[in-house]
């Protein structure tokens, strides 16, 4: 059993390690996109589409600036839009910074308003 736990313990740690390197680069684009102008974040948005995670926090951070423009696109592609926002908010669950907070509240945001 020694040689099937070492298996186990193995690829928890590769798979913790994957999660903790998604978050960072959430956290990065998170950040990066805050000096932004909205102008910038559609066209990101509109070149990487919200299926990208790239143009899916382009498109959160753009809700953040311009709620009401955003709920256009949000509409558009509500499903898949929710479905990232779910799975993004449960990534960053055990994650507290300032800006992983603010990731936090626009997309619990976005669920209670579109969902």
């Amino acid at each position: 059993m020694g040689f099937f736990d070492s298996v186990v313990k193995a690829a928890k740690s590769a798979g913790d390690a994957a999660n903790n390197a998604a978050i960072s680069k959430t956290e990065e684009a998170w950040k990066k996109m805050s000096s932004l102008s909205t102008a910038r974040l559609e066209d990101l948005i509109k070149e990487r589409t919200v299926e990208n995670q790239v143009g899916f926090i382009a498109l959160m951070m753009f809700y953040k600036k311009d709620s009401s423009s955003a709920q256009r696109i949000i509409q558009n592609n509500k499903e898949i839009v929710l479905s990232k926002a779910k799975s993004t908010r449960k990534r960053i669950e055990l994650t507290e910074n300032r800006e992983i907070n603010d990731l936090r509240t626009v997309l619990t945001d976005v669920l209670n308003r579109f969902n």
